[in-house]
C-alpha cells in the first residue's frame, strides 16, 4: 500500500466515518418504542456537531490503524485483503473501547452494547478506509509495466 496515500486516507476520512458510525448506534440504542423522534433528534444534533471533535478522538485511532496496515503490507510482504482490514479494525477497535469506555451508562445501550459500538466506530472506518487506499488494479498493473521496462 502506498504510505502517503494511506495515511492521509485514514486521517482524513477515518474519523468522520466513526461518528457517524457512533451517532447511528446511539440512535439505535437510545430509541424507546414510541418515541422514535427524539432518539432520532439527539442523534442528529450529535451527527451535526461531531465532525470537528471526531478528529479530536478518532485521529489516533485512525493513524494506528494506517500504521498497522501499512506495517502489514511492507514488513510482512503482503498485500492487506479485507480479512487483514478486519483484523487492524477490530486491534484499534478494542484499544479505543478499552481507554474510553468509562461513560459506559450514558446511553440506552448498557456496558456490553457500548463497549461493541466502540469497536464499530473504529472497525467500520478501517475497511472503508482499506478500500480506498488499496491499490487499484490499473494502478497496479501500471506499476508492474514500469518495473519490467526498467
Amino acid at each position: 500500500m502506498p504510505t502517503l496515500r494511506t495515511f492521509v486516507i485514514f486521517a482524513l476520512i477515518g474519523p468522520p466515518i466513526g461518528a457517524i458510525v457512533y451517532g447511528i448506534g446511539l440512535f439505535i440504542g437510545d430509541a424507546k418504542p414510541g418515541q422514535p423522534l427524539s432518539a432520532f433528534a439527539d442523534a442528529m444534533l450529535v451527527l451535526s456537531f461531531s465532525a470537528p471533535f471526531s478528529y479530536v478522538f478518532g485521529l489516533i485511532p485512525a493513524l494506528l490503524a494506517a500504521l498497522l496496515m501499512v506495517a502489514g503490507s511492507s514488513l510482512l510482504s503482503i498485500r492487506p485483503g479485507p480479512l487483514y482490514a478486519v483484523a487492524v479494525g477490530l486491534i484499534c477497535g478494542i484499544i479505543f473501547a478499552l481507554v474510553f469506555l468509562p461513560g459506559a451508562d450514558d446511553s440506552g445501550l448498557g456496558v456490553s452494547g457500548f463497549f461493541v459500538l466502540k469497536v464499530l466506530t473504529c472497525l467500520v472506518p478501517s475497511l472503508i478506509c482499506w478500500w480506498l487506499a488499496r491499490p487499484k488494479r490499473a494502478d497496479a498493473s501500471e506499476a508492474g509495466n514500469e518495473a519490467v521496462q526498467k
